[in-house]
């Protein structure tokens, strides 16, 4: 005992015992996500259900190489022949997805979004860029499909939980947050930079 008379807690320590197991915790407590409510998706559209697909092509406009050279940036214009065989107008979302199609795995996936007025057949024209880290160009195409459901919030990865930690943050960018799940953007691509030789 005589070692601890020596021995004074320091504000540093108690600082440190404290944050460190409080981090901890709220790490490990799921609280309900506020983006999504606790469903784990996002509003999707309406009167989606009887919209169809029926036809897609697509074609490679550009591959730029970003971030030193760490992924790729594909560009495609896809051509979409969309039908509603419904009376009332149809508002929603279509997925496209970019797929590496010499193995069917997908390699990257946006939204975007559609309106077509009821008993009509539309021939759209999307100009989308999609990023990869695949090192390979020309392997790759386009798949589309109409969602007719919800969209699962990136939040929360669809799970409707959210870590206790997190929250602070989620509850600051709530409405920006809100904005990207739901809202169609257009895409920017960052700038590119020419080495003057």
């Amino acid at each position: 005992m005589a070692y601890l008379k020596g021995f004074r807690l320091q504000k540093k320590y108690i600082a440190f015992l404290t944050v460190v197991p409080l981090l901890t915790v709220t790490a490990l407590v799921n609280v309900t996500c506020p983006v999504c409510e606790g469903d784990g998706f996002v509003t999707s559209g309406w009167n989606m259900e009887q919209v169809r697909l029926d036809d897609i092509q697509s074609k490679e406009e550009a591959v730029l190489r970003h971030a030193c050279d760490m992924f790729l940036m594909y560009e495609y214009t896809v051509w979409l022949s969309l039908s509603n065989d419904a009376s009332e107008e149809a508002v929603g979302w279509i997925k496209m997805v970019l797929v590496d199609f010499t193995e069917g795995r997908p390699l990257a996936t946006l939204y975007v979004v559609v309106e077509i007025p009821g008993q009509t057949t539309l021939d759209i024209a999307y100009n989308v860029w999609f990023s990869t880290a695949l090192d390979e160009e020309l392997i790759t195409e386009v798949k589309a499909e109409v969602i007719t459901g919800e969209i699962e919030d990136v939040t929360c990865n669809g799970t409707g939980r959210v870590s206790l930690n997190s929250l602070p943050l989620i509850n600051s960018l709530e409405s920006k947050l809100k904005e990207t799940a739901r809202v169609e953007k257009p895409f920017a691509p960052p700038l590119i930079w020419w080495d003057e030789e």
